[in-house]
């Protein structure tokens, strides 16, 4: 088995699987040579439960809230937010007010910081 380089050992038995079961498809989603993802870290799944558990969030979903916001997230710690219905609809609320509602519960839970800027 002929590595690539700069291929690890876990990314080439990854490959020679997926080269195994469907050589026949030209296309799959790697994420790296996309435009429009993000990365997430492991830990996404775990945070996202304690975010919607009653001691977090009480009985609303707040995790819908907080995926939309990693996913717009550039680099930098910062998030740049354009129009509340957008993010509602994104998350998956049917109003805005909805999504305002989690995005409080976020910051006072302590997942995110937010402060005003029109520039």
């Amino acid at each position: 088995m002929a590595r690539s380089p700069g291929a690890t050992i876990a990314k080439q038995k990854r490959t020679n699987i997926r080269n195994e079961h469907w050589a026949s498809e030209t296309r799959w989603w790697s994420g790296y040579e996309e435009k429009g993802w993000f990365a997430a870290p492991r830990s996404l799944p775990f945070v996202l439960r304690a975010l919607d558990s009653k001691a977090v969030s009480g009985s609303k979903r707040v995790s819908p809230a907080y995926v939309d916001l990693l996913s717009r997230h550039m680099g930098d710690g910062v998030i740049e937010l354009e129009h509340d219905t957008d993010h509602a609809y994104a998350a998956g609320y049917a109003h805005a007010r909805q999504w305002r509602e989690r995005m409080v519960l976020l910051e006072r839970a302590g997942f995110i910081c937010s402060a005003p800027h029109f520039g």
